[in-house]
């Protein structure tokens, strides 16, 4: 049986930010169908914001996530958005924490498409909205869609949105969307999971414009930017927001609502065999700039530099290999063992504006690397722009290639690029004197964003994850596997920065991230090109367990061996509306 709507589950003394806990649901068993999906077991307020566009939100008996109804949003061509809303129980402010949860099902035929036909946002959890001590609006905390159906991180009192995640909405099914939020005017916390996993996360950016500030209402659906294509229909259920810590917990410990069910899920991806290794594929002579098969712990005499001293493993090796490079992490060390090394290891190669990395890796049954939703890095490209020694998080460009909770990644960072004027700005199309990886504007290429202040200056980060698992159990991590990744800078014409560079990664030889529209550099910088490579694995917050991988013949090249693909120029991008 669904809870009734509006029941307030618990009457727990907290803080002042948040005196009494309160939790509020709606499942939209009692309405009466066809009628406004209001009142009794439905929203505080349902409607459209296109007034006489036909739109509807009706109780409706179609289909039901859970017993034998659901609200039913009817949208017409061009409306700007339909809503349902729910006014919080007891306004909330600073310190308090605050989760939304819905399923939502998108009925074929159906789009994402707006009807300018650019880039636009749909806003469809905005689980948080806030108003100022005059009452007026503050901005909204919100989980979004845009044109390519990423689920978005939206944080408007934050100095930069939208962050798009990995993960994308379905069609024709039901699916749990949940956010969290704990509210703060200087360092706050957002979550977005989706069917119980833990999609995106933002734990460095303030979630108050001011301490003053205070919570009222959530809204499930809202706003479609710049109008809905064509006439569609959707379904939401199982709607609950609560201040009230829930029990369940994702898979690293985050307290969330959960599924209807009550099951933590893990995630399932459809095993593959564990390759036999085969000798590692030649990329030709003239595209060679490293080949490291760590045959001896001799590497400065093979040009590495920076400490460049590391443990080789003899015994565990691919098949005609004389070792391979070892790293074991202690329990709470943020780098491997020292007593094995320094494990910081770079090498220069020939400036390339495109590069190739492959290697063989293998994890220990207990693998779990940071077990959060951030590190541990492992390998970094960066450019001739910055010297030798440069730190990698703060630099004209670096690429990391690593692995988070089982998912192959590959982000990058551009921090000194940042237009510290515009901070929040969305830039691209309008100047070419700005950064790529977030704070002056985020790429509709299917990344995750990040813009945050380290000290004085601000930073950023954009992340493509694998869509699925791959070191997820004890065999899949305990095997060899093949990865390889190929970085490409984007061209300039004209003196702008073209959407065509490309971040591409495999897992045993199957694409996991593929992505040929992509700005890596604008017109600001023509002559950036990738010269150094950084071994330098990290776990900022202290690895939890003793657990160790290991890699084997790795090779730097210019293109991925037998790779004839080409990328042809595209127009420059525009401003994206939301």
């Amino acid at each position: 049986m669904k809870n009734l709507f509006l029941v307030l589950l618990a009457m727990t003394f907290l803080s002042s930010g948040q005196a009494f806990a309160w939790t509020m649901s709606a499942n939209f068993e009692n309405g009466t169908l066809g009628q406004s999906a209001i009142g009794n077991s439905g929203f505080s307020e349902a409607g459209t914001f296109s007034t006489g566009s036909g739109s509807t939100v009706t109780f409706s008996s179609d289909r039901a996530n859970s017993g034998s109804k659901s609200a039913k949003m009817s949208m017409t061509r061009g409306d700007g958005g339909t809503y349902g809303g729910i006014t919080y129980q007891n306004r909330v402010g600073s310190g308090t924490e605050v989760w939304a949860r819905a399923y939502y099902y998108f009925a074929s035929p159906w789009s994402w498409a707006n009807m300018s036909g650019g880039y636009a946002v749909i806003k469809l959890l905005r689980g948080v909205h806030l108003i100022n001590s005059s009452g007026d609006n503050a901005g909204y905390l919100s989980v979004f869609s845009d044109t390519n159906a990423d689920i978005q991180l939206s944080n408007e009192p934050g100095p930069a949105q939208s962050y798009s995640s990995p993960a994308k909405y379905d069609l024709d099914k039901w699916q749990c969307i949940e956010m969290y939020v704990k509210l703060s005017a200087t360092r706050g916390a957002f979550r977005i999971w989706k069917n119980g996993v833990l999609v995106q996360e933002d734990m460095n950016t303030k979630t108050l414009g001011s301490s003053s500030d205070v919570a009222d209402l959530a809204y499930f659906m809202s706003n479609w930017n710049n109008g809905v294509v064509q006439a569609q229909t959707m379904y939401i259920d199982d709607v609950v927001i609560t201040t009230d810590r829930p029990g369940q917990t994702d898979l690293v410990g985050n307290p969330m609502i959960g599924l209807v069910n009550g099951s933590t899920p893990v995630p399932t991806p459809t095993p593959t065999p564990t390759p036999t290794p085969t000798p590692t594929p030649t990329v030709p002579a003239s595209q060679v700039l490293l080949q490291e098969n760590f045959d001896n712990a001799s590497f400065t005499s093979r040009g590495w530099y920076d400490g460049a001293t590391a443990a080789v493993d003899t015994t565990e090796k691919i098949p005609g290999s004389t070792a391979s490079m070892k790293f074991r992490f202690l329990p709470g060390g943020v780098k491997p063992n020292p007593a094995d090394g320094s494990y910081n290891m770079r090498h220069a190669i020939t400036p390339t504006e495109s590069v190739y990395l492959s290697y063989w890796v293998k994890h220990s049954a207990n693998w779990v690397g940071s077990a959060k939703a951030y590190h541990p890095h492992l390998f970094y490209f960066m450019t001739n722009l910055n010297d030798s020694y440069v730190g990698p998080a703060y630099t004209y460009l670096t690429a990391y290639i690593e692995e988070n909770q089982g998912f192959p990644q590959v982000a990058i960072q551009d921090g000194q690029n940042i237009d510290k004027t515009k901070i929040g700005t969305n830039l691209i199309g309008v100047s070419e004197n700005r950064s790529v990886a977030g704070c002056n504007g985020n790429q509709p290429v299917g990344a995750t964003f990040d813009c945050y202040l380290s000290g004085s200056d601000y930073w950023n980060g954009m992340i493509w994850k694998g869509p699925t698992a791959v070191y997820f159990d004890a065999a899949q991590k305990t095997g060899w596997h093949f990865v390889e990744t190929v970085l490409q800078m984007n061209s300039i014409v004209n003196g702008i920065g073209q959407a065509n560079g490309v971040v591409r990664h495999w897992y045993d030889g199957q694409p996991v991230i593929d992505k040929s529209n992509v700005i890596l550099r604008t017109g600001k910088n023509p002559t950036i090109k990738f010269n150094q490579f950084l071994i330098g694995p990290w776990i900022g917050d202290g690895s939890p367990v003793d657990q160790t991988f290991w890699i084997d013949n790795l090779t730097i090249g210019t293109a991925r061996p037998s790779s004839t693909s080409t990328v042809k120029p595209s127009a420059p991008m525009g401003l994206q509306v939301r």
